[in-house]
């Protein structure tokens, strides 16, 4: 005698056959792990997807998870939503922090541009001798100074 249900409502096979499709097996595997042929298999996919309003596997497993455990499909839901909007931040973050690293290098080299300018300016007044022409600041002022004259 079959037992009572409503017209969507899945019979115990379609239920068994969601079950599968959920671990992932095709047609062949249900059927045998069943017993019966893979196109009955295809005939209860066919009910569960008309029962079910949906078109293929992944929509039917997705409506099973829902009928049979709702709190868990939103639950799966928002750590979803939540790890898809975190990988936005991430990239998003990424790309600024990329962005200002940019700007800074920019920055640095804006300002060692403007310190060789001004520097080459000095040089072609005279009045600072290049770095790579002195050894260092004592010497540069040692030089420049004159030099008390031993012979008097």
């Amino acid at each position: 005698m079959p037992e009572e249900r409503g017209p969507f409502e899945l019979s115990p096979r379609e239920w068994e056959v969601v079950a599968l499709i959920a671990r992932g097996s095709n047609a062949r595997e249900i059927g045998a792990a069943c017993g019966i042929s893979a196109g009955t298999v295809k005939h209860h996919l066919t009910n569960a997807y008309e029962k079910s309003g949906t078109s293929d596997r992944l929509g039917l497993v997705l409506w099973s998870l829902r009928q049979t455990a709702p709190d868990l499909v939103e639950l799966i839901s928002l750590a979803f939503a939540n790890l898809q909007a975190q990988a936005r931040e991430r990239s998003a973050g990424t790309a600024l922090v990329a962005q200002q690293a940019r700007q800074a290098r920019i920055a640095g080299l804006q300002r060692r541009l403007v310190e060789v300018r001004r520097r080459l300016e000095l040089i072609r007044l005279g009045e600072v001798i290049p770095l790579h022409e002195r050894k260092s600041r004592k010497t540069h002022v040692a030089a420049a100074s004159p030099k008390p004259s031993s012979a008097i």
